[in-house]
């Protein structure tokens, strides 16, 4: 009996795992970042962060003088 509930087990794992999709080709890390109008700036920050944002490592594309890139990236630069 096991080696048959086993057999099965393994049918379908194999079965299952052929129809696995890589949903990462819909996902845009960049959405956020560019200002969409003059008053809406983004300011979404696309890089990776340690815990509590205390280090975030992304290219900075703009030195901006005022608040306009608080992320230091803008997708539009």
């Amino acid at each position: 009996m096991s080696k048959k509930l086993f057999a099965t087990l393994l049918a379908a794992v194999v079965y299952s795992a052929s129809f696995a999709r890589g949903f990462t080709q819909y996902v845009n890390p960049f959405i956020g970042t560019g200002a969409v109008a003059n008053s809406l700036s983004g300011n979404c920050y696309p890089g990776a962060t340690l815990p509590f944002g205390m280090v975030q490592l992304s290219p900075d594309t703009q030195d901006a003088p005022d608040w306009d890139k608080a992320s230091g990236y803008d997708y539009n630069d």
